[in-house]
């Protein structure tokens, strides 16, 4: 059975935070699958960067398995195995007991007993009922011809509905109040955060008129600072706007400054601080580093983000001592298609015709492609878990130029051991002699300058 949750918006380095585990045992019945994969979709709360790690748990020979996940906050994590995938949430230290049914179109149905088994078994809830509220093919239908304030709009009807099944939902289980009060700010900054990427397809993110609207509701609010990527997304995208009209790169001494000046408290401003510092660790030299972050350190109070700052850094130097060359030949069946174009740079998107991220992306891949116009370079489309036919339509749609692929089960299994995908929109780069530069790589917009540099060696 597919499941599709607006949770899943679209998204590097993974930057650790204070260490916590949660503990699943489970039981998956009715597959023939040896391994069960876990992988963290959401992104994380302040530096809007997405984990790249799949943990893996061997089946026993009835199905049953034992992992411990790195669990630092509410966060929404995948369950995969070759017959399908299922989408939940997890709370720091809610161990759970789990099981999982899959019938011969995927996972049926994750469940979980115990001490905090409401807590997770709300996320099935909500997937049901909003699909019986608002449909998905009539929802998309509908979707393709709004203009922003209808696309907004419509999402905060649909926050409103998700709202008043949560009530409902909590009268009648053991919700607790802090993932209660977590829930409500999700669907309270959800719609904002759509729209956005909307905005940014119909390249109308920086119309002054869509952009007081997308940040009307944007306030002082010091926990969604602390707790939801969805806030602290729209306050990027506010500073980022106004600080230089989304240009790239960002000197982070100039937006510290500029960010002081803006009408927030203290503690989002410095949230907003910390994810420009975190986005330059792997950008920039170690002595200009080092440089910003004792400007940062000297405006940043908050030890907290100073311990995010910091870890973004060695997690980066870490991760440089460790690289290990991979080749396009490691996947059989993808080194088939890369190799075609040897002697180019390859910008690889793997995209969905289902992913309305990936769809609000292809505007500004356009552009990159029309800037880098006549340059040793290719760009490479890889439909990812996607139906030929929708595929095919989608690609009509949206004109997307470049190469293109439809990747099959195979191909898709050796895409996400390869690169590290947990979802789409996901990009990677390759090398001239096929060395995997980048496994995930930045989005099309701020992408253009690694291109560029790397035309240029």
């Amino acid at each position: 059975m597919i499941k599709i949750a607006t949770f899943i918006l679209g998204f590097c380095v993974s930057i650790p935070a204070i260490a916590q585990t949660v503990r699943i045992n489970g039981t998956i019945k009715n597959t023939k699958d040896s391994v069960i994969c876990f992988l963290k979709t959401s992104s994380e709360v302040t530096s809007g960067l997405n984990a790249e790690k799949r943990y893996k748990a061997k089946l026993d020979g009835q199905g049953r398995f034992v992992i411990d996940l790195p669990v630092n906050d509410i966060s929404q994590w995948m369950i995969e195995i070759n017959q399908g995938y299922d989408v939940f949430n997890l709370i720091p230290d809610e161990n759970l007991n789990l099981s999982i049914t899959c019938d011969s179109t995927g996972i049926n149905s994750t469940k979980a007993s115990g001490p905090h088994a409401d807590n997770f078994n709300y996320f099935s809830y909500f997937l049901q009922e909003e699909s019986k509220g608002f449909p998905r093919n009539e929802l998309v239908e509908k979707i393709e011809i709004l203009d922003i304030p209808g696309y907004l709009n419509l999402h905060k009807e649909i926050a409103a509905y998700n709202l008043n099944k949560l009530a409902r939902y909590k009268k009648s289980y053991n919700l607790t109040k802090a993932y209660y009060k977590w829930l409500k700010t999700y669907y309270e900054y959800l719609p904002a955060t759509l729209a956005i990427h909307r905005a940014r397809a119909k390249r109308k993110s920086l119309d002054s008129k869509v952009f007081d609207l997308l940040t009307a509701g944007l306030k002082n609010d010091i926990y969604a600072a602390k707790n939801s990527s969805l806030y602290n997304d729209i306050l990027d995208y506010y500073m980022h706007v106004k600080f230089n009209g989304v240009k790239y790169p960002i000197d982070v001494a100039s937006f510290i400054d500029f960010v002081k000046t803006t009408p927030f408290h203290s503690s989002i401003k410095q949230a907003a601080i910390t994810r420009q510092m975190i986005a330059i660790a792997t950008l920039v030299s170690d002595s200009l580093y080092t440089q910003k972050l004792q400007y940062f350190k000297q405006n940043v109070t908050d030890q907290d983000y100073v311990k995010l700052a910091t870890n973004a850094r060695e997690t980066v130097l870490k991760q440089r001592s460790l690289v290990v060359k991979e080749n396009i030949s490691k996947a059989k069946l993808l080194g088939q298609i890369f190799k075609k174009y040897g002697g180019k740079i390859i910008y690889v998107d793997f995209w969905g015709s289902w992913c309305a991220p990936c769809r609000a992306e292809m505007a500004n891949s356009a552009i990159l492609s029309k800037k880098l116009d006549g340059k040793n370079i290719v760009f490479l489309y890889l439909g990812y878990k996607d139906d030929k036919e929708k595929w095919t339509s989608a690609r009509k749609d949206l004109k997307i130029g470049g190469e293109h692929y439809l990747l099959d089960a195979q191909m898709i299994a050796e895409a996400n051991e390869l690169f590290g995908i947990y979802g789409a929109p996901h990009y990677a780069i390759i090398g001239k002699d096929g060395t995997i530069l980048q496994k995930n790589a930045s989005w099309p917009t701020p992408v253009y300058g690694e291109l560029e540099k790397l035309l240029k060696e």
